[in-house]
Formats: C-alpha cells, sequence, structure tokens
C-alpha cells in the first residue's frame, strides 16, 4: 500500500524535526504477526499493516469453512479467499429482521413505526408523512412506490434547476490540484481544460442576455458562485449543469485560479448544494434533491 508508505516517510520527517511519537508509534507498536518484528523501513511497515489487517484469513483462531489456506506466504501466492459456498434459500424464512420475519414488499415493520409514533404524538400516519415531505396516502405508503424528488426554492424565483454532476476524471475529489486533470477536463463533454464553465442551453441564455465566455453569477437558496457561462446545446432549456470538483481557493496552487491571493478557480457546487435528510431515517440526501438557481450577469 502506498499510501502507508507514506505515512512512514511522514513520519520520518517529523522526526527529523523533533516530532518522533508517530514514528515512535509506527516503529515500535506495530509488529509482524508471524515473527514480532517491527518494522525498519517504509516496506516493511506496509507489509506488517497489510499482514495484522488480513490475519484473521489467513491465521485464523478458528479453521474457516471456505478455501484452506497455509500462512501468510500462501495467502500472498493466491491473492484471494474465498468463503464457503452460499447454500441457496439459506436465509430465507424467518430470518429477516423486520415484523413478519419475512422480506416485506408490503411493509408491515415500516406501519407499525409509523403507527406507534403517530399515537405517541396523537395524529395521523398520514400527518407523519406530509410534515416528512411525502406525498403517499393511506396504504400506499407502506408499498413501493414513486416520490418526486425535492426542489429547493420556487420557479418563480429560482427558474433554472441546477444539475451536479460528477467529472469522470475525479477521485475523491482530489484531483483538482493535479495538471492532469486540468489539462484533460475537456474530456468531460462541454467542459473546458484549466477552467470551470456552467452550461446553459441558448435558448435560456438569449432571453438572459448572456453570450459565450460571459461571467455569471448563480444563485440557490443556500448561495452564490460566480463562473463563466458556456452555451451549450447538450443541456435542455430550463436546466444549467456544471461539474462538481472545481472552485477551490486554498487547496493548492494547481486547484486554485491564484493559491496566493485565495482566488478560486471558477465555483464551488457546495455552496449552491443543499444540505438536506430524509426525514423518517436521518439518513443525509445527498442527491435526494435538487436546487433551483437564478443567473445573472455578473
Amino acid at each position: 500500500m502506498d499510501e502507508t508508505e507514506i505515512y512512514w516517510h511522514l513520519a520520518e520527517k517529523l522526526k527529523a524535526k523533533g516530532f518522533d511519537n508517530l514514528y515512535n508509534y509506527y516503529s515500535k507498536e506495530f509488529k509482524d504477526p508471524e515473527t514480532g518484528k517491527t518494522p525498519a523501513n517504509a516496506e516493511e511497515f506496509a507489509e506488517i499493516a497489510v499482514k495484522i489487517m488480513t490475519k484473521p484469513v489467513w491465521s485464523p483462531k478458528e479453521p474457516l469453512k471456505g478455501d484452506k489456506l497455509e500462512g501468510w506466504e500462501d495467502f500472498k501466492k493466491k491473492g484471494i479467499y474465498n468463503s464457503e459456498p452460499y447454500k441457496f434459500k439459506a436465509h430465507w424464512g424467518g430470518k429477516f429482521g423486520t415484523a413478519t420475519k419475512k422480506f416485506e414488499f408490503y411493509s408491515e415493520t415500516l406501519k407499525k413505526a409509523l403507527g406507534s409514533h403517530a399515537e405517541k404524538h396523537k395524529t395521523t400516519i398520514d400527518d407523519i408523512l406530509q410534515t416528512s415531505g411525502y406525498l403517499a396516502k393511506g396504504e400506499q405508503a407502506f408499498i413501493p412506490h414513486y416520490e418526486p424528488p425535492k426542489r429547493w426554492g420556487s420557479d418563480q424565483e429560482y427558474p433554472y434547476t441546477f444539475i451536479d454532476y460528477k467529472s469522470r476524471l475525479n477521485r475523491e475529489g482530489r484531483s483538482a490540484n493535479a495538471t492532469w486533470y486540468q489539462e484533460f477536463k475537456k474530456v468531460d463533454v462541454g467542459d473546458e481544460s484549466w477552467d470551470d464553465v456552467l452550461k446553459i442551453n441558448p435558448a435560456d441564455a438569449a432571453k438572459l442576455g448572456i453570450q459565450n465566455g460571459d461571467t455569471v453569477k448563480v444563485s440557490s437558496p443556500t448561495g452564490i458562485i460566480v463562473v463563466k457561462a458556456k452555451l451549450w446545446e447538450g443541456v435542455r432549456p430550463g436546466i444549467v449543469t456544471k461539474c462538481y470538483g472545481q472552485g477551490h481557493w486554498a487547496y493548492g496552487r494547481v486547484a486554485a485560479k491564484d493559491y496566493a491571493r485565495s482566488t478560486p478557480r471558477g465555483g464551488n457546487n457546495n455552496e449552491l448544494l443543499p444540505d438536506d435528510y430524509e426525514r423518517l431515517t436521518g439518513s443525509t440526501a445527498r442527491n435526494g434533491g435538487y436546487a433551483g438557481v437564478k443567473i445573472e450577469k455578473a
């Protein structure tokens, strides 16, 4: 694992500057599960870390029912462990964590949970659903059904729907500070290298008096960004779209347009996207809703 080795090298540099806690932890607390040897360099540290993580497979406390591995070297040679074959229907019937102990197409579990919640707060299940932003009523709530996505912002104030899409070049959001990402950004259809653009249908741009390359201010109910407009027929009227990943101002000299002055390269989509949650479970709804935006010449 190259990332494991990088942490070792960082620990060495910190030690050289008088901060040896991390290096001492790595070099003394990490021990080879087979030999008890501690690491002396980055390569040994990386291997020992992997051996510690995978020991339950190649050296289990109890015999495993799947593949039989004869220690670490055998595991390295084979590169994989397969569990015992799954017996068809082994987990069917009476083993689900539901009210019926079965897979539920009609959810008695949800019905029971909402019913007790409604009784506790002296209201109805339909009222809870409506308060939570759902349109389903009655029995429809307990079966698979369609619910329209939630839109932030009224059509009157924020007439354009903002679509946040991901670049085929993104790797966990780190890519924007890599020169190859900026150079090859045009592989995302409609985007431009070393730039960040908001793509607008030419018909919408004409109504707004916006020309290709104009700087525009994009506002949603949660924030504002300033970015360059790109007239592009690949986006339908009423929709504007911008790739996620740009707009950094302090992420690095490549990600920012001017790192020394904290000038971002384009706009950060997070400024426009609402922070929302699925009301019944509390789960984050990162892509469960969308924002309306208004666009003005900056």
